[in-house]
């Protein structure tokens, strides 16, 4: 659904603003931001929503203002699970291979030039490769990307997992 909404991004630019606005990276990043957002959005509301009563009273009760409060006290407490949430979108967009096949993935285009030229992405090379293969060697290099994309993937949940344990450590333990 968010790749077709992309798509149709695509056609409106071209067909209203520039004949040279073409299904390319940018319009890809936008709808793959579009598909994260409600996520990030939850995550964030669960990680402030998770702060005690107490914690959320205590500077207001010694008369800081709420965006004090909100600033020096709430974010920094809610800080682990915040960005625990973004690094986890971020390896939800790089598994996603619906949306950028329909808004500016074509085969064979290697590292843009710009943010308007199209581009070829790890998840649809592996698409590809996995239903197009001719050679054992093409079908071996599509396993290879397959692993390289999983690597990628278990990195990023590792990373957030480790950011939101260290981040909870110095939340609760500053020097």
């Amino acid at each position: 659904m968010v790749g077709l909404f992309g798509f149709a991004l695509a056609v409106f630019l071209h067909k209203h603003y520039s004949s040279s606005i073409q299904p390319c990276l940018l319009i890809s990043s936008l709808a793959l931001a579009f598909l994260v957002l409600p996520y990030i959005i939850r995550t964030t509301q669960i990680a402030l929503e998770s702060l005690s009563p107490d914690i959320r009273l205590t500077a207001l009760a010694l008369g800081a203002t709420k965006l004090q409060n909100l600033v020096y006290v709430l974010l920094p407490q809610s800080l682990p699970g915040m960005i625990s949430g973004v690094i986890l979108a971020v390896g939800r967009c790089a598994e996603d291979t619906a949306v950028i096949m329909l808004t500016g993935v074509v085969v064979a285009a290697g590292v843009p030039k710009s943010v308007f030229a199209p581009y070829e992405a790890l998840p649809f090379y592996i698409y590809y490769i996995s239903s197009q293969y001719t050679t054992p060697e093409e079908l071996m290099s599509g396993y290879g990307a397959a692993l390289l994309l999983l690597v990628l993937c278990l990195f990023l949940f590792a990373l957030a997992f480790v950011i939101k344990k260290r981040l909870t450590y110095l939340a609760f333990y500053r020097p």
